[in-house]
């Protein structure tokens, strides 16, 4: 795993780490648009309006990137994922 972070990396792995269902990070692409960067939040629990809606807010907040949950029971096989850049 990565040891330096952006800045941007480092606020998106504050707020992962103040939600206990975000179990990892991943940096990858958007399958719909390769070009785009997406990092991945591998969550641990089902669906929940309240964590989406925070992740959207920080999307929004930023605007270079995609942010996109994905079940952390169906990681493997899907290369559109990327790399591991933090796991809790």
């Amino acid at each position: 795993m990565r040891q330096e972070y952006s800045g941007f990396e480092k606020k998106l792995l504050d707020f992962a780490q103040g939600v206990p269902s975000i179990s990892a990070i991943a940096r990858g692409n958007n399958p719909e648009d390769e070009g785009m960067i997406t990092y991945w939040m591998i969550v641990s629990a089902p669906y929940d309006r309240d964590r989406s809606d925070a992740i959207t807010a920080l999307e929004l907040a930023q605007g270079n990137f995609f942010l996109a949950e994905w079940p952390s029971a169906d990681v493997k096989s899907y290369p559109f994922l990327g790399k591991v850049i933090w796991r809790r």
